[in-house]
């Protein structure tokens, strides 16, 4: 499901490429962050868990500041998902 998870936030934020404010596909990477959050905390992997949960906040705060991608959102989003990625693998 992990991998599922990530590629979806990962094409969320290649449309976000063409349309930083998408609130949609921002929402998108959020709730993604959210499940990853969720499903690893049911199964105890409590610092996965811990790690999604702060990229959830990062983008809580966004949408509820300043509903875009900017560069370093998404330089950082996209980190986040490669180190994820690279736990899950």
């Amino acid at each position: 499901e992990a991998r599922e998870v990530i590629a979806t936030a990962r094409e969320a934020l290649q449309r976000l490429s063409g349309n930083s404010e998408d609130i949609a596909e921002i929402t998108v990477v959020r709730r993604s962050f959210h499940t990853l959050k969720g499903s690893s905390r049911m199964v105890g992997l409590r610092d996965f868990g811990e790690a999604a949960w702060a990229c959830e906040q990062v983008y809580n705060a966004r949408l509820a500041e300043n509903p875009r991608l900017d560069p370093s959102l998404a330089d950082f989003s996209h980190d986040a998902l490669e180190q994820m990625a690279g736990w899950v693998e």
